[in-house]
C-alpha cells in the first residue's frame, strides 16, 4: 500500500541517524503537522517535512492531481501555521510521473516542475513572455496567494523529488545497512 512507502521513506531517513550526529529525530506522522507530517526530520534544530504521495497504479502527478484536495495550498497552510521559523526544507516525495501534457492553457507538469519552479525559487517575481508559462506561475501563485510576503520563502524550500518503486527503496535500506 502507500503507506508501506512512506515508512520506507522514513526508514531510510532513520539509519541516515547513524552516521549524521546533526540529526535530532525522526518523526512519523507527526501531529504537530496535517499535510506536511509524514516523515519529520529534526537536524541542526532545523526541521524537513517529507510529504510522501506513492501509487500503486499507474498515475501521473499533475495540476489536477494537486487540485483535487487543494494539496498545494493545505501544504502551504501547515507550513504557516506551524512551521514558519524552523522549517527550511519541505519534500513532496512521489514515485508518480509528471504529467508531460499542457493542461488548461498551462504548461506541462513536468515543465513547471522543471522550469517554472526553480524561476520562482530564484525570484519570486519572475515572469514569462510566453502564455503557458506565465498561467503556471499564476496558477501556482493563486494557491498560496494567502501568504502575502512569505510565498516566496514558502517556494524557496518547497522542493518536489521523484523516487524510485518500492522494491528500490527497499534496495536502498539495505544498501545503508551493508
Amino acid at each position: 500500500t502507500p503507506y508501506w512507502y512512506e515508512w520506507e521513506i522514513g526508514v531510510i531517513e532513520c539509519l541516515k541517524m547513524l552516521y549524521d550526529d546533526s540529526i535530532e529525530y525522526v518523526i512519523f506522522q507527526d501531529p504537530k503537522y496535517q499535510s506536511i507530517d509524514d516523515v519529520v526530520v529534526k537536524k541542526n534544530g532545523k526541521t524537513i517535512n517529507i510529504q510522501v504521495k506513492h501509487t500503486d497504479v499507474d498515475k501521473n502527478m499533475t495540476y489536477s492531481f494537486l487540485d483535487k484536495d487543494d494539496l498545494l495550498k493545505s501544504w502551504a497552510k501547515d507550513w504557516q501555521n506551524n512551521g514558519i521559523d524552523d522549517v527550511v526544507e519541505i519534500y513532496i516525495y512521489s514515485n508518480m510521473n509528471y504529467g508531460t501534457n499542457e493542461a488548461n492553457g498551462k504548461v506541462s507538469f513536468i515543465r513547471f516542475i522543471e522550469e517554472v519552479l526553480p524561476e520562482l525559487k530564484k525570484n519570486y517575481n519572475f515572469s514569462s513572455p510566453e502564455k503557458e508559462m506565465e498561467n503556471a506561475i499564476q496558477w501556482y501563485k493563486g494557491h498560496i496567494s494567502f501568504l502575502g510576503t512569505d510565498a516566496s520563502k514558502f517556494t524557496s524550500m518547497l522542493n518536489f523529488k521523484k523516487t524510485a518503486s518500492l522494491a528500490d527503496v527497499v534496495s536502498q535500506i539495505n544498501n545503508i545497512i551493508k
